[in-house]
């Protein structure tokens, strides 16, 4: 339990460095989806229906579509073949198969975190482009104190 738990700090210490050295106040849905990425790809547990988690967080998070279309396909492809496993009287994918799919599905969500830090990190955020700049999911506007919602 002791080394979980260490793992878990990990995890929990590396999203603080990252959003303590943002340009600008994380929305909470770029926090949210990089806390649970980082749940995902450093759990034990692989299973196909954890990333449905990570879905709608993708669709607040990250700007562009094309990466999220991308790895919406991945899902799909090893979705059905890891169906295709269990069909009755089918031989079933082959392993090598499945690690591929396995490997790429990482490197998507690994690509989709770099985005969504790459957003935090560098970028001017596209969707507090319009006036007042604030979060769509929370009321901190970008000058507020995100605990308190007072303006600095």
């Amino acid at each position: 339990i002791r080394d979980r738990a260490r793992g878990q700090q990990h995890r929990l210490d590396a999203l603080a460095v990252g959003v303590a050295r943002a340009r600008r106040v994380p929305r909470v849905a770029e926090v949210a989806f990089l806390a649970v990425a980082a749940v995902i790809l450093t759990g034990r547990a692989g299973d196909p229906q954890s990333v449905l988690w990570l879905l709608p967080l993708a669709a607040l998070a990250v700007p562009r579509w094309r990466l999220v279309l991308v790895w919406g396909a991945v899902e799909a492809v090893l979705w059905y073949l890891t169906l295709w496993g269990r069909l009755p009287g089918g031989k079933g994918a082959p392993d090598w198969l499945l690690a591929v799919g396995g490997v790429v599905r990482v490197g998507v969500i690994v690509a989709l975190v770099v985005v969504v830090l790459r957003s935090m990190l560098v970028r001017p955020d596209p969707v507090r482009r319009t006036p007042p700049p604030r979060d769509p999911v929370s009321d901190a506007h970008d000058g507020a104190d995100p605990a308190w919602g007072v303006a600095r």
